[in-house]
């Protein structure tokens, strides 16, 4: 599996393949007209934001910052397992 760094250096269409590949679906929140939805990649995480309103992957960029991961962590409920 490639490093963080490398992933993130790949063109948005080889990131997008991976995540559909490698990736496992995590969770989403949402935030104005995007979704955001996080991935696990293995040893890391990514982070995918969707535009609603244009149906398209905008961005695909590894979780470099565990501060980030609360925001997600807010909308994280067991009673939905």
């Amino acid at each position: 599996m490639i490093s963080p760094l490398q992933f993130l250096k790949l063109p948005l269409p080889k990131r997008e393949q991976l995540m559909w590949q490698k990736g496992t679906y995590l969770l989403s929140k949402y935030q104005e007209r995007y979704a955001l939805h996080l991935y696990s990649m293995g040893e890391y995480l990514i982070e995918v934001w969707y535009e609603v309103n244009q149906d398209k992957i905008k961005l695909i960029t590894p979780v470099l910052d565990p501060n980030k991961l609360e925001n997600y962590l807010q909308e994280f409920s067991l009673e939905d397992l």
